[in-house]
């Protein structure tokens, strides 16, 4: 199971600034078994929250749980699987400008 998980995000470990596959492993850990469920009302941020419709990985509920649970929070979709940004950042970066713009009218 750990060498499939490994073999499954080899193009992250291509990455410029890789992680180990300790600490990439521990964050799958960390994943599964942190709940931050009672910490989501204190969060007072402006927070978006992007998901990817096609992940393997985070399921579209909890994305929905996360934005429920953030008064406030704006929940964007993207029509991609999980490691799409190592492809195509761009569709990450223009909702994350966006919501950017959008907090710093709101401010003025």
């Amino acid at each position: 199971m750990r060498r499939k998980s490994i073999q499954m995000a080899e193009p992250i470990f291509r990455e410029p600034y890789p992680p180990t596959e300790t600490t990439y492993l521990n964050q799958r850990v960390a994943g599964v078994t942190f709940d931050g469920r009672p910490y989501h009302s204190r969060i007072q941020a402006p927070t978006l929250i992007i998901n990817m419709a096609q992940d393997q990985y985070v399921p579209m509920k909890f994305a929905r749980e996360l934005a429920d649970g953030i008064r406030g929070s704006r929940l964007e979709r993207i029509d991609r699987d999980h490691l799409f940004i190592l492809n195509e950042p761009e569709l990450m970066i223009r909702p994350a400008l966006a919501f950017l713009q959008d907090v710093d009218r709101s401010k003025k």
